[in-house]
């Protein structure tokens, strides 16, 4: 596992290797995001019902389905972070911290790949993803830790 503070360098075939559990919490993600992305508007609606009519109808329910949703989310990105690696993005891209040249570069997976084959540069959209030269895929990382997934 890794601390809050410490940095995991992943090699392509080690985050590779995390892939089962990854795969879940990731697919954990995209699910719960896609609750979510369905709450919002409810909640929207709900607010401004209570607001007109002055009667909070269900809007402390759906605040509730929203404040769930939110924690279950933030426990599945919590796995991510023992794991040592991180979302990217909502629909289940997942980051892991790598070295490349010198410099630290992010190993990009998302859930219909079958293995980690991309990198990009921090703070790069998905569209800047490029293929894993070989010395990301053999270079020495700080191994991978499969944890167990409770979902």
């Amino acid at each position: 596992m890794t601390g809050p503070d410490e940095l995991r360098l992943f090699t392509a075939e080690e985050a590779t290797r995390a892939l089962p559990l990854v795969r879940r919490i990731a697919s954990d993600i995209a699910h719960e995001n896609g609750q979510l992305q369905e709450l919002l508007p409810a909640l929207r609606q709900a607010r401004l019902r209570a607001r007109t009519t002055g009667a909070p109808g269900d809007l402390e329910q759906i605040r509730e389905l929203v404040a769930r949703s939110s924690a279950r989310l933030e426990a599945y990105l919590d796995e991510l972070r023992q794991v040592g690696c991180f979302l990217h993005e909502p629909t289940g891209v997942i980051d892991f911290r790598t070295m490349l040249d010198g410099r630290h570069v992010l190993l990009c997976w998302s859930l219909e790949e079958e293995q980690v084959g991309h990198w990009h540069e921090a703070g790069r959209p998905l569209a800047a993803r490029q293929p894993i030269p070989m010395s990301i895929t053999t270079a020495a990382g700080a191994g991978c830790d499969t944890g167990a997934h409770g979902s």
